[in-house]
């Protein structure tokens, strides 16, 4: 799916927080962040009110994130956007976002379509089981 990233241009994709403010909760969450390879959880639930700033906060965990050569892939979900809001989009999106990134997981991922062409196309549990979680199992 286009325009799914944290960066991307449309247009209620506002690209940052105001300078000096969130700078609390983005270091507990930068924090969390690096420090899962030491056996923290690997959910970091953000919850609030609607309208808050959550979606923003979490662009900017993903900027920082990508700065720090630690963002494998996003998807963001839009209500205004009727293929943003599809669930079916995300797991094949987000392989192929990573494979940009890795030429091992992109071959994972060749093999596991070439295997089953209609992967793509099936519920979003078998999407994430054949294109997320085996794959990366595989590296």
């Amino acid at each position: 799916a286009n325009s799914v990233a944290y960066d991307s241009g449309r247009e209620d994709a506002t690209s940052s927080c105001l300078e000096g403010t969130r700078v609390s909760i983005l270091t507990e969450i930068m924090s969390w962040f690096k420090s899962m390879e030491n056996g923290t959880l690997p959910v970091y639930w953000l919850v609030g009110l609607a309208g808050i700033g959550k979606s923003m906060i979490v662009k900017m965990v993903a900027k920082q994130a990508e700065e720090n050569g630690m963002l494998g892939a996003s998807f963001f979900f839009s209500q205004s956007d009727a293929p943003l809001c599809d669930l079916n989009l995300v797991f094949p999106t987000l392989a192929f976002q990573l494979a940009q990134s890795d030429n091992e997981f992109t071959n994972i991922i060749r093999e596991a379509i070439q295997q089953d062409v209609m992967l793509g196309h099936k519920k979003p549990l078998a999407q994430f089981e054949g294109l997320i979680l085996k794959p990366l199992g595989q590296l």
